[in-house]
C-alpha cells in the first residue's frame, strides 16, 4: 500500500511528539512492505524540496509568506501553496493520506479535495482542539479546570477572550456583543475584528467540524476521553476510532525496586517541551516552596531552540532562584529517552492542557519509572492514582508541591510501591497493527 503520512512540520527544523509519532508508525509500515512518505508545509520558502528523514522520503511544499494571515489562520481560504501538494497528489496519487495535524497548508480545504481525487484521508487527532473543536485549543474552561467539550458559542467565545487575555469578568459581556454582531465583526480589520468576530469563528468552526467529519473516512483519537468529547458534538459513530499512544523504541527496564529500591534523594526529572500549557510554571513554583533541605533534585530536559522556549526557561529560573538540586539539559534523541527515564525516579507531567498520551508517560513506564501527572486527557486513564503513580488538580501548585514531598518523606511506600505495579506500555508496533487494519478497511469500503 502507497501511504502518505501529511503534518503541519517535520524534521529537521521541528522536534515534537507528533513528529516522533509519525516517524516511528512510518518505519514500521516500511518493515511492513507498505510505501511511505511525509509531506508538511514550509512557510515562506522559494520552492518544494525532498530529503529523507531516517530512511523516509520526505516532501516539503512552500507556503507563500512570512506568516499565515487572519483567513489562512481560521480556515476560512485555502493557504497560499497548498495546491502544489495537491498537485503532486494528483499526478501520483495514494492509496490513503493519513493526516496528522490541521494547520493551514493541510486543513479541511485540502482533506476536501485529496478525498474528492478518490484518495481516502484518515485524520488523527493529536491536540486538545480535537480537529475544530476548542478554540482555546487546551480543552481546559478559562485555563484551570477540564471542560466538558461540548462546543456552546457564548461559553466558548468567552473562554477564548479570557485566553487572549481579556479580564474573565468582561469576556461574558463581550461574548454576547459578538455573538449579536455576527458575521459582519469577522471583517473588520485588526484586534477589535479579531475580538468581535470570535463568536463567528466558534460558530464558523462547528461547521469545518462537521466538514471535515463529513469529508473523512475516519478520524482517529488517542484516547476515551477525546472519543466521548468528539462523539458529544454530533459527530458519526462509524467515523470514530481510538488508537492510544505507545512507545517507539525498546528501552530497558531498570532493576526492580526489592533489587533497587529508591535511594535519597529522590530524583525528579521534566522530559517535553517548555510552554506555559504543559504546567512548567506551576512546577517551578511548587518547587521553589519545597523546603531547602529536601532530599530531591529535578532535571528539566526539553529543546530550546526558539525565543518562546528561552524566554520561559529564563523564567523558571528565575522562579526557582538559587537551587543546587535544579539541572537544565538539552533535550536528547529519542533513542536517548529510555536511559533518562531509567536515570529519574519519578517522571513528573503537570500539565494544564488536554493531553493525547503523553507519550513520555508510556516511555516512563516501560524504563519503570512512576509518574505524577494531573487529571487531564489520557492520563487518568493510564495512571492508577496511589497505585502506580499519583494524579493531580492541573495547575495546583499546592498538590503538586504536597505530592513531591511525601514521595521524598518515604519513598518506599510511594515509588517503590509504584514501581511494582506499573504496567507494560503499548507499543508502535500495536498502533502500527491497529493502523494497518483501519488502512485495508477504509481502502476496501472506497473501492469502486
Amino acid at each position: 500500500m502507497k501511504i502518505v503520512h501529511a503534518l503541519a512540520w517535520y524534521f529537521p527544523e521541528h522536534i515534537g511528539g507528533a513528529e516522533i509519532y509519525v516517524n516511528g508508525l512510518a518505519q514500521r509500515l516500511k518493515k511492513r512492505g507498505h510505501y511511505v512518505s511525509v509531506t508538511a508545509p514550509s512557510r515562506g520558502e522559494d520552492g518544494s524540496r525532498e530529503y529523507e528523514h531516517e530512511g523516509i522520503p520526505v516532501f516539503r511544499y512552500p507556503l507563500r509568506g512570512a506568516r499565515a494571515n487572519r483567513d489562512e489562520s481560521q480556515s476560512r481560504v485555502p493557504a497560499s501553496g497548498s495546491e502544489i501538494l495537491l498537485a503532486r497528489l494528483a499526478q501520483n496519487p495514494p492509496d490513503l493520506l493519513h493526516v496528522h495535524a490541521l494547520a493551514p497548508g493541510i486543513a479541511v480545504y485540502e482533506i476536501e479535495a485529496v478525498r474528492a481525487m478518490g484518495i481516502p484521508v484518515i485524520v488523527t487527532s493529536h491536540l486538545g482542539d480535537l480537529g475544530y473543536g476548542c478554540l482555546r485549543g487546551t480543552l481546559m474552561h478559562w485555563g484551570r479546570e477540564l471542560c466538558d467539550g461540548k462546543v456552546r458559542v457564548l461559553k466558548c467565545t468567552a473562554c477564548s477572550l479570557h485566553a487572549s487575555g481579556m479580564p474573565r469578568a468582561f469576556t461574558y459581556p463581550a461574548a454576547a456583543l459578538s455573538a449579536a454582531i455576527g458575521h459582519f465583526a469577522a471583517a473588520l480589520p485588526g484586534p477589535v475584528g479579531t475580538v468581535l468576530g470570535t463568536a463567528d469563528l466558534v460558530r464558523y468552526r462547528q461547521g469545518l467540524q462537521r466538514r471535515l467529519l463529513n469529508a473523512v473516512d475516519a478520524f482517529v483519537l488517542l484516547n476515551q476521553a477525546a472519543f466521548d468529547r468528539v462523539l458529544l458534538n454530533g459527530a458519526p459513530h462509524e467515523k470514530l476510532a481510538i488508537n492510544g499512544l505507545g512507545i517507539s523504541s525498546v528501552i530497558a527496564r531498570k532493576p526492580a525496586p526489592d533489587l533497587c529500591p529508591t535511594p535519597l534523594p529522590v530524583r525528579f526529572g521534566y522530559v517535553g517541551r517548555f510552554a506555559e500549557i504543559k504546567g512548567v510554571i506551576e512546577l517551578a513554583e511548587a518547587w521553589r516552596a519545597l523546603p531547602k533541605d529536601l532530599p530531591v533534585t529535578l532535571e528539566w530536559l526539553g529543546p530550546v531552540k526558539f525565543d518562546e522556549a528561552r524566554t520561559l526557561v529564563a523564567r523558571l529560573k528565575e522562579i526557582l532562584g538559587r537551587d543546587d538540586r535544579v539541572r537544565f539539559a538539552d533535550a536528547v534523541p529519542a533513542s536517548q529517552v529510555g536511559e533518562i527515564m531509567r536515570n529519574i525516579d519519578v517522571l513528573l507531567v503537570p500539565s494544564r492542557c488536554f493531553e493525547g498520551g503523553p507519550t513520555v508517560v508510556h516511555e516512563a513506564f516501560a524504563a519503570g519509572t512512576p509518574v505524577v501527572g494531573t487529571r487531564i486527557g489520557a492520563m487518568p486513564e493510564l495512571i492508577r492514582d496511589r497505585i502506580d503513580g499519583r494524579l493531580l488538580t492541573p495547575g495546583s501548585v499546592s498538590e503538586l508541591t504536597a505530592a513531591i514531598r511525601e514521595i521524598a518523606a518515604d519513598p518506599a511506600r510511594t515509588v517503590d510501591a509504584w514501581r511494582r505495579a506499573l504496567p507494560m506500555p503499548r507499543t508502535m508496533d500495536d498502533i502500527a497493527d491497529d493502523y494497518e487494519r483501519l488502512y485495508f478497511k477504509v481502502v476496501e469500503r472506497v473501492k469502486p
